[in-house]
């Protein structure tokens, strides 16, 4: 069955999705790591596109890949080493020393860009021929220096882009689970109190104040008992105070009555 069909996705949703910024971002840090003398960064943005010449792609399945010719590797080594590469005039030892340098720069790309698409960590890359990527309707873009000679090129499919679009749109999914609040709550300190009364004094009457004055409370003995959670009012109940030794004990007879 074919897979030869157009994207559904609007363009302007794909933008939107912060996509080109973020592996702009990853090619950054990727560059400033290995090629130090160097300014290597995407050329524009990822747009519809042939999968270019090259002589091998680095491929994760048919997602992702980048593909790699003869000239972007030569070009990429002497951004490595900050020095013009000549192939034909290397010792064999040094040619696979620095073919091993540039391979694991790759490597290291591929991987940053796959941690933009949440990609699994583990996720296994091969080198394949050209001809053998399936990748429908790709989309890319080159990754060059700034003479802009022989560049790498990213390619990745229309399905990768519009999961990713996706998820930039979605609220991101609940890790735990909500319970109820009073459940949530139900282990939570707090500081109950009992008002017993009030009353209204002028600063100087409080600075007369002396043992054995007797102040009238706006409550009367009867009348249910205003209790509080660390201040705040909870509602009116029906209790009684008695004094125990050294301790007052305020007995709940009827729960508070939430105001």
């Amino acid at each position: 069955m074919s897979r030869d069909y157009q994207c559904w996705l609007p363009e302007s949703a794909l933008r939107a999705s912060g996509l080109d910024a973020r592996i702009g971002e990853a090619v950054g840090v990727w560059s400033a790591k290995w090629l130090p003398g160097a300014r290597w960064r995407t050329q524009g943005s990822l747009a519809a596109i042939e999968p270019p010449a090259a002589e091998v792609m680095v491929a994760a399945g048919d997602d992702l890949a980048l593909a790699i010719a003869g000239g972007a590797r030569t070009a990429l080594a002497g951004a490595l080493l900050d020095r013009d590469i000549a192939w034909d005039a290397l010792t064999a030892e040094d040619a696979v020393l620095i073919e091993g340098l540039v391979r694991a720069s790759i490597e290291d790309l591929a991987h940053r860009i796959a941690q933009v698409f949440r990609l699994p960590p583990d996720l296994r890359w091969q080198d394949i021929a050209p001809a053998d990527l399936a990748m429908a309707r790709p989309r890319g873009c080159a990754i060059a220096g700034e003479q802009r000679r022989a560049p790498l090129h990213l390619l990745v499919a229309s399905d990768l882009m519009i999961e990713h679009a996706r998820r930039a749109v979605l609220p991101a999914p609940r890790t735990v689970p909500l319970t109820a609040i009073d459940t949530a709550l139900g282990r939570q300190a707090v500081a109950l109190g009992a008002r017993i009364g009030r009353c209204s004094l002028s600063f100087g009457e409080v600075a007369q104040l002396a043992i054995g004055d007797v102040l009238i409370l706006d409550r009367a003995v009867a009348a249910p008992l205003e209790l509080a959670i660390d201040g705040a009012p909870l509602g009116a109940g029906s209790g009684f105070v008695t004094h125990e030794e050294e301790t007052f004990r305020l007995e709940i007879l009827a729960p508070p009555i939430k105001a």
